[in-house]
């Protein structure tokens, strides 16, 4: 597939969560929760099992999605774990079946292994999955940054508009 139907792709699963100008993480976990029908939950845990084979999970349950990374992250790369394993889950990607995963592995996570529907690690996905992923989370990150640095293209409502009316575009140095 080329890059850029790859790319146009993973905007039109963007423009589906309909997120506000400025958003945060919170915004965009409840609108995965309201695309998806049950909440995400982020889970910070003190390692991860299977040490140096991931970054962050997404597991899959019956009444909810939980996306879990170490708790020694960087703060950004913990943004960015978040933004690709929501890649994971707006791409439906499948992942490794609950069964697939060791029982103590779940349970190393803090996560009962009975209910777990799938498993998704850098281990249970094709290079495809991981490429549209990676694609999602970047352009979820890309948005977010812009939107905190420049006005609104198209404000709607005062505080949109105010900052479009006061915000100065950033002058490059040149060096």
């Amino acid at each position: 597939m080329a890059s850029s139907d790859l790319r146009q792709r993973c905007l039109d699963r963007l423009a589906a969560l309909d997120l506000p100008y400025g958003f945060n993480s919170r915004h965009l976990l409840d609108a995965v929760s309201r695309l998806r029908g049950k909440p995400v939950e982020v889970k910070s845990i003190d390692t991860l099992p299977l040490r140096g084979q991931t970054c962050g999970w997404r597991v899959e349950l019956h009444d909810k999605e939980v996306i879990v990374f170490a708790a020694g992250t960087s703060k950004m790369h913990q943004y960015h774990i978040l933004a690709h394993e929501v890649g994971h889950i707006l791409c439906d990607h499948p992942g490794l079946s609950g069964d697939e995963v060791p029982p103590d592995v779940l349970l190393a996570v803090g996560i009962e292994p009975h209910g777990v529907l799938r498993v998704s690690g850098r281990c249970g996905h094709s290079p495809e999955d991981e490429t549209e992923a990676e694609m999602l989370g970047t352009l979820l990150r890309q948005r977010m940054y812009r939107e905190t640095l420049l006005p609104p293209e198209e404000p709607t409502g005062p505080d949109a508009r105010w900052k479009a009316a006061f915000t100065r575009p950033i002058k490059e140095r040149r060096t």
